[in-house]
């Protein structure tokens, strides 16, 4: 996400360059900081457009995450009603595990790691989950 925030500042690095190169009165120097100002410009906003589009699949794979981590809890919830074999147990704890990481990740990053930014491609409702106990 981190990207976002590079690609764009690469862009306004390409209108900076642009802009600089028109005063210039050697014609070689102005061109070529003419043509990386118009390079850069060129990736940076293309990337920029790109992580634009994929805001809604982020949205989207979040939301598929948080309803996998509410039906793991589920089943959870019912298999320790049910007694089961030790081997089915060490397989609910591995799951249990790989679910708690990804949800203190997630939350994590949507908390402190440029939350106002990254809070964008993941749902404000990540923060209300509690880890599976």
């Amino acid at each position: 996400m981190l990207f976002f925030v590079g690609f764009a500042l690469l862009f306004v690095i390409g209108v900076i360059l642009l802009i600089i190169s028109i005063p210039i009165s050697s014609s070689d120097s102005k061109e070529a900081l003419g043509l990386i100002g118009v390079i850069c410009m060129l990736i940076g906003g293309a990337v920029f457009l790109l992580l634009l589009i994929s805001l809604p699949f982020f949205r989207i794979e979040t939301h598929a995450n948080i309803a996998g981590f509410d039906s793991v809890q589920q089943t959870v919830n019912i298999a320790r009603i049910d007694d089961k074999n030790f081997l089915e147990n060490a397989t609910m704890q591995l799951k249990i595990i790989e679910k708690n990481e990804w949800l203190a990740y997630e939350q994590y990053c949507n908390k402190c790691v440029n939350g106002w930014l990254y809070g964008w491609w993941i749902p404000d409702e990540i923060m209300d989950l509690k880890p599976i106990e």
